[in-house]
């Protein structure tokens, strides 16, 4: 085997959401040798639309796999770049550690070649990691399937017996209705009474990470962030206004937690994609009848100097874009802008020529020649309709509160470009 080449240090991690002290291996210095494509990787929101999409009743399962990396064997010539010293004997390890870049795109790899070993099983399942989504009741069969592959797993969760975590959601099924909802899986977080830059992005990835509706808590945790960029990761925040910015919205997170939704979602069903943009951010929310399954924020750059008319038609097209990878062939696109709503309509219908002027003329018809291209090249129906701005949804995606924004001292970098006029 030779001599060891790769120590790990073992270190004691408390898991706050599982209450539990675990040894936890340190593969920082290890990671740096290892050269992980992120090609094959899984991502979680494609996986996360994809099983919303593929569920349909409560005969669905969950099928997660019993201690997943362990089930990866490693091989005797790598062992020497996996040891590890407990009680002042060195040990290699013959399987693969929790904390190798490399383990999820591995892990993500097997899974699906197995799964696509059984033809009619594969199209009723989607995997994620160690996750495994099954349809149409196809839990057990699955759990023997892998078995026969070499892969242990647990007993599949239906949705309709118990609250399942999907994704690091909370899915359950209303008995009555018979529909499916999702809502937070993990606890809200709370606040130290001292907090570094590392910590504020902490918490605000705890708030928001991997949900697929989060309304008004996006345009918070981002300006959050950008208001506490100036500090360095592990240092202390001196500035208690954005402290204050941070317990306000775990306060109002408590009382009004917004990451909450419908769980499943029709194919071929018709979307409505409500757009908005403001001085700060563009903002929008995907919906489906009066269920909203999907929003984004993006915060705008300190220096974008762009027409508040450019901004709306960019949110526009974001929208679209996002819209498409539903796979939807009716879209209905909302917008409180009197003059995106008209070039829209005018490219769309070409009853009329498009009228717009000054130094924005050619950024505009450029972004309206994408906007047709989309439509044309994935034959969708859209439509475009204007809403006065206080019926438009997305508009809470596009603001955060007035008197962050009239706070010179809490957001001295950010107010010398931003006037927040709503």
């Amino acid at each position: 085997m030779g001599k060891p080449k790769g120590p790990l240090p073992l270190m004691c991690v408390i898991q706050d959401n599982k209450k539990k002290i675990r040894p936890v291996l340190d593969y920082h210095e290890l990671n740096t040798y290892v050269k992980a494509s992120t090609r094959d990787a899984d991502v979680i929101n494609d996986a996360m639309r994809e099983w919303r999409l593929m569920s349909k009743n409560s005969n669905d399962s969950v099928v997660d796999l019993r201690r997943a990396y362990l089930q990866i064997h490693v091989h005797k010539r790598h062992w020497p770049y996996q040891t590890v010293i407990y009680k002042n004997q060195r040990y290699a390890l013959s399987r693969l550690g929790f904390g190798l870049s490399l383990a999820p795109v591995m892990m993500s790899s097997i899974l699906r070649y197995v799964l696509q070993q059984d033809s009619a099983l594969a199209k009723t399942t989607r995997g994620y990691i160690d996750d495994t989504l099954a349809t149409n009741g196809n839990g057990r069969k699955l759990v023997i399937h892998m078995k026969k592959w070499g892969l242990h797993a647990k007993a599949p969760e239906y949705f309709g017996e118990n609250p399942v975590h999907a994704l690091e959601l909370e899915v359950t099924v209303n008995p009555l209705t018979k529909e499916m909802f999702w809502k937070r899986g993990r606890e809200l977080p709370i606040i130290k009474s001292v907090l570094t830059k590392r910590d504020i992005f902490s918490l605000c990835g705890n708030l928001i990470a991997n949900l697929p509706v989060a309304g008004w808590l996006r345009p918070a945790c981002s300006y959050i962030k950008r208001c506490s960029n100036e500090a360095g990761w592990d240092e202390p925040i001196a500035n208690k206004y954005v402290i204050e910015m941070m317990q306000e919205v775990v306060d109002k997170a408590v009382k009004c937690n917004p990451a909450k939704g419908v769980w499943n979602v029709k194919p071929n069903a018709s979307l409505t994609v409500w757009c908005n943009s403001s001085s700060l951010a563009k903002g929008v929310v995907i919906t489906l009848g009066d269920r909203k399954i999907k929003d984004v924020t993006w915060l705008r750059p300190k220096s974008d100097a762009m027409h508040i008319n450019v901004a709306e038609l960019d949110a526009c097209i974001e929208g679209l874009n996002m819209a498409l990878k539903w796979n939807q062939s009716d879209v209905s696109i909302k917008t409180d802008s009197h003059s995106v709503f008209s070039w829209l309509n005018s490219e769309l219908t070409c009853d009329k020529p498009m009228k717009c002027a000054g130094q924005c003329e050619m950024l505009i018809r450029r972004r309206l020649q994408i906007f047709e291209k989309l439509v044309e090249d994935y034959v969708i129906n859209v439509t475009v309709t204007w809403v006065p701005t206080t019926k438009n949804i997305a508009d809470q995606l596009t603001k955060v509160p007035t008197k962050w924004i009239k706070n010179k001292v809490a957001t001295q970098e950010c107010n010398t470009i931003y006037k927040y006029d709503k």
